[in-house]
Order: C-alpha cells, then sequence, then structure tokens
C-alpha cells in the first residue's frame, strides 16, 4: 500500500500538525530576512546587551553616503545570520552619538556581549562585514575584559 499523510476529509493528528509547524517555522528561519532594527536611548542597551554581536551603524537623514550605504547595510542584515543588524539616526538620537563619540558618519560599530570591540567612520562592503564579524566570533573576551579592566 501507498502511504498516505492525510487523505481527504480526514483529520490530521496532532503530531502530525507538529511536524509541519517545525518545518514551516524552520523554512522561515532560513528564508526570513533579518530586520535592521531602529535604536533609541529607550532600545539601545537592551539590545546591545542582549545579542551577542551587535553591528550598528550611525546615520542620518540628510547624508548621502549614509543613504547610499543603507542598501548593502540592509542586504548584509539579510545574508548575514551570525550578527543583530541595528542603525541608530543621529538627528533624532543625539545623546547616542554624543555617548559614543560619533564625529562622522556614517560610522560603523560592533558589540559583542556588550562591549564595543570596532568602530570606524565610513562604510563597509558585505564581504568586509562579515570578515569583521568572523574576527568578532574569534576574539577571546575574557582577555578583552582584562584588557578593559587594566586600563581603568
Amino acid at each position: 500500500p501507498k502511504p498516505v499523510i492525510l487523505e481527504p476529509g480526514s483529520t490530521p493528528s496532532i503530531f502530525m500538525v507538529a511536524i509541519l509547524t517545525a518545518i514551516i517555522l524552520c523554512l522561515l528561519l532560513i528564508i526570513a530576512p533579518m530586520a535592521v532594527i531602529d535604536l533609541s536611548q529607550h532600545n539601545f542597551d537592551e539590545t546591545i546587551d542582549n545579542n551577542e554581536i551587535v553591528i550598528l551603524d550611525f546615520w542620518a537623514p540628510w547624508c548621502g553616503p549614509c543613504l547610499q550605504f543603507t542598501p548593502t547595510f540592509e542586504d548584509a542584515s539579510e545574508k548575514i545570520n551570525d550578527a543583530t543588524f541595528a542603525k541608530v539616526n543621529t538627528e533624532e538620537e543625539q545623546f547616542l552619538g554624543t555617548r559614543f563619540g560619533v564625529r562622522s558618519i556614517p560610522t560603523l560599530m560592533i558589540f559583542r556581549q556588550g562591549i564595543r570591540i570596532f568602530s570606524q567612520s565610513g562604510s563597509l562592503s558585505i564581504k568586509d562585514m562579515q570578515d569583521l564579524i568572523k574576527k568578532a566570533k574569534d576574539l577571546d573576551m575574557e582577555v578583552v575584559r582584562k584588557e578593559l579592566a587594566e586600563k581603568s
């Protein structure tokens, strides 16, 4: 006899529903693009603290290079699953720009385990972001914390 998953008019078992739900959720995780999070004073610390690696774009709506970089940053967020992508509008969130010493835009920063480990003005290619995230993952964060403690 040929296997039949579900016959017309029959009710699917709870097991079958659970399997199909799991498959759909897995597919959504694979194909769903990672959204770029808009950060403000209200969600900044929570986002940085609750994500292993965050790559952050400080930008402004009047900044030509920022606007040119936006599609690349959004594409990277869809292609790179190892980091959370976020952006800060420096016009609306001047406090955050000041807090992190942003003097020109775009400025990219990478945080790992809540610690800023990279900061650079200008834009990067997707390949450069992938390379930086790999380097960020390879860092020994205990050594980083020790070095930070020695400096303070």
